[in-house]
């Protein structure tokens, strides 16, 4: 019996973290998808330049990237993106997207440094440069729903980000991470067409941020890698045929032990 029960904690233990992996809220794994690359001229002043920092890149920010870790916590923990911020909600129901269907396709972060080397954290400094408007390119951008912003200790949503000719345009008052969140059920090409969601009047263009090849890492590139998994971000069919699996084995087992006894 003893060797029953043991069986059964076993399978229950299985089960648990199937399901806990299904909770996912990322579309892959943010350290290994493809990299955003920011657009356009990186120089946003004399001698400051605009940088792109991947969450696998995490490591080379000067808090050894605790708060984009802090950030991916906060989304990977999250029962659903909507729970993160009312109004992404509110987009995504006024979108007709169910709540599950939402999933982060990229986690960055955006810094100044100095052509000296270093990077600009005085905030009085930071804000002389602000606001800053940005261009990237990103996997799944044809999938686009918001942009997240990770501002002391939450989730705001940047609502002037817009795709255009498949960049992702935005312009924001302070640096820090981002989670570009999509719809992880759309075809590609069947909703938010560049320039019909959330396209500011008089602002927002292109051309004030990095060029491919100089973003993150000074004198690295930043081309995009291999695409992420774009099918559904929670797996419930795979978890089912796990748990139904595991729970024969160990039924079997039991009737095993049931038969020497």
């Amino acid at each position: 019996m003893k060797r029953i029960a043991m069986a059964m904690v076993a399978v229950l233990m299985m089960v648990t973290l199937l399901v806990t992996a299904s909770a996912d809220n990322f579309v892959n794994s943010v350290a290994q998808v493809g990299k955003p690359v920011l657009q356009g001229n990186p120089e946003i002043a004399q001698g400051v330049f605009l940088i792109l920092t991947s969450y696998a890149d995490r490591g080379t920010l000067p808090d050894s990237g605790a708060t984009m870790d802090e950030a991916y916590n906060l989304v990977n923990s999250a029962p659903d993106l909507t729970e993160l911020n009312a109004a992404l909600a509110a987009k995504a129901e006024e979108l007709g997207i169910p709540a599950e269907d939402l999933v982060v396709s990229d986690l960055f972060d955006l810094s100044l440094i100095y052509e000296a080397g270093g990077f600009v954290l005085d905030k009085e400094i930071l804000s002389e440069y602000m606001p800053v408007t940005v261009s990237l390119k990103a996997d799944l951008l044809d999938r686009f729903v918001g942009l997240l912003h990770y501002v002391d200790g939450q989730f705001v949503l940047v609502d002037n980000a817009y795709v255009e000719d498949g960049n992702l345009v935005f312009t924001v008052d302070t640096l820090s991470p981002f989670a570009i969140v999509v719809n992880s059920e759309t075809e590609p090409g069947t909703s938010n067409e560049p320039g019909t969601s959330n396209e500011p009047g008089t602002s927002n263009e292109p051309g004030t941020s990095n060029e491919p090849g100089t973003s993150n890492e000074p004198g690295t590139s930043n081309e995009p890698g291999s695409s992420p998994d774009t099918g559904d971000a929670s797996p419930w069919g795979f978890v089912a045929v796990m748990a139904a699996a595991a729970l024969l084995g160990c039924l079997l087992f039991v009737r095993r032990e049931q038969t020497a006894e």
